[in-house]
């Protein structure tokens, strides 16, 4: 395909997503489909939800327009198929609540069949079992530490946008075109969602949406990994604040005894946006971190002046400072001031 025609697919995208958006705002609002502020959320206002949905129909549409026109192989188009059981099964708990092992089940599912489809082929067979069992795993984590993170006004949107272009920067300097497309279509999709997103929200994402992006991102990662190793790591090093967030968290909660699955305003981005007393602070705040922190960083791995795992500590360790600093996962009543 000419390189016009992936401009005005990119395009597309972005004006698809943005239509998508304001058309389920509202069909959310005749329809009382609305998320209810409680006591640990983090809005005040009733505001509708499931904007996410704009997301995976624009990048679904996209991407099967490129499996058409044999830019991308059927393994990728099936990876997509894969992703779309997330963002279903996200759509029916956002709307109808489903219990954990349910959805957990229809998680492993979908990512046991995009690492079946996008496999590394790792010899010796004993290795490679091993590891794809290790990466459906994370695939799971993935996604769903997306959700936890999407809890404020422009904080998943903006992840989504930031990292995606960040994406598409560093496979275009190492000349992995087809990745570099598939990241700017999905930072346009994201894009499009995020400007009725962005503080003051008019519209969520829901599990529709954040699901769908962390499976998404678990593609990516895996076409990187085929590409190079270092590629793939520079990319684990770009979504570095939200997998020390919600890992960081998550681990806490098990350890003091917990109840670590229910709702809780304990992640260091919840706990951020209680002290400065602004979701748009803290989602600026993330933008600027990506951009003049962790790309910087992912490329020096990428292009090998960085051995991986140096660079993953570099950069992950600012956040675990913070984290450890505010004492995420620790409920307020338990926490002191830093």
């Amino acid at each position: 395909m000419e390189a016009s025609w992936h401009y005005i697919v990119v395009c597309a995208v972005f004006v698809t997503s943005w239509g998508l958006t304001a058309w389920v705002r509202r069909y959310a609002l005749q329809g009382r489909l609305m998320d209810i502020p409680n006591q640990r959320s983090s809005h005040a206002v009733p505001t509708p939800r499931g904007g996410g949905i704009a997301i995976v129909v624009s990048w679904s549409l996209a991407l099967g327009v490129l499996w058409w026109l044999g830019v991308v192989g059927d393994d990728l188009a099936g990876a997509g198929l894969a992703a779309l059981g997330v963002a279903a099964i996200g759509l029916w708990d956002d709307y109808r609540s489903l219990s954990a092992r349910i959805r957990l089940i229809v998680h492993f599912i979908c990512a046991a069949v995009v690492v079946w489809l996008l496999p590394l082929n790792i010899t010796p067979l004993a290795v490679n079992t091993a590891v794809s069992v290790l990466l459906v795993v994370a695939l799971v984590w993935l996604l769903n530490l997306y959700n936890f993170m999407d809890g404020i006004d422009g904080l998943a949107g903006g992840q989504a946008l930031s990292v995606a272009l960040g994406f598409a920067l560093l496979a275009a300097l190492v000349g992995f075109n087809e990745l570099m497309w598939l990241a700017l279509i999905l930072a346009m999709a994201a894009g499009g969602f995020l400007c009725w997103n962005w503080p003051s929200a008019k519209i969520f994402m829901g599990d529709v949406g954040s699901g769908y992006l962390g499976i998404l991102f678990g593609v990516l990662l895996l076409l990187a990994w085929q590409h190079s190793a270092m590629l793939a790591a520079a990319g684990v090093i770009l979504m570095g604040a939200f997998v020390v967030d919600a890992t960081w968290t998550l681990i806490t909660r098990m350890l003091t005894g917990q109840r670590f699955m229910a709702p809780h305003r304990t992640h260091v981005y919840q706990k951020l946006s209680d002290r400065w007393r602004s979701h748009t602070r803290v989602s600026v705040a993330l933008l600027v971190v990506n951009t003049c922190w962790l790309l910087p960083l992912a490329y020096t791995v990428a292009f090998s002046y960085l051995q991986p795992l140096f660079g993953l500590l570099i950069a992950y360790a600012p956040f675990c400072a913070l984290a450890i600093g505010l004492r995420a996962g620790v409920p307020p009543k338990e926490a002191v001031t830093c």
